[in-house]
């Protein structure tokens, strides 16, 4: 499974990297973690690397917008299951209007992590 998560801040994406690991080995699932700090790095990520299994994005990085990338990247036929992460309560609305699976709060992501992955392995994902 490839994870792609695009968040500016390092210290929550660390974090959220080490949840997944510890969450997803616990499964025993095969993933591998692309990081990507913004925007740039984002649309760099999706035009050169292989497709994503799942998306962690946060809906306002530095150079970007999150739910604007995601239109994106739709636009492009490529649809990705997305996380949207916020600390901002009133921007869920627009994760939902790109299809979003999930929407997180930063403040208690680590509490709903792990039905959200056991619900994505259920729902979306095919174990190879």
């Amino acid at each position: 499974m490839y994870i792609v998560i695009c968040e500016d801040e390092r210290n929550f994406a660390e974090e959220l990297q080490q949840e997944l690991r510890r969450i997803l080995e616990q499964k025993e699932v095969e993933f591998r973690i692309c990081y990507c700090e913004n925007g740039e790095a984002f649309r760099r990520e999706m035009e050169w690397g292989e497709v994503a299994v799942l998306l962690f994005m946060d809906l306002h990085l530095g150079d970007a917008d999150g739910v604007e990338l995601v239109k994106e990247q739709a636009g492009n036929r490529v649809k990705i299951p997305t996380v949207f992460l916020s600390s901002m309560e009133d921007r869920i609305a627009e994760g939902y209007d790109v299809s979003a699976f999930h929407f997180l709060f930063k403040r208690n992501y680590k509490e709903k992590l792990p039905n959200l992955l056991e619900r994505f392995l259920n729902e979306i994902y095919v174990r190879k």
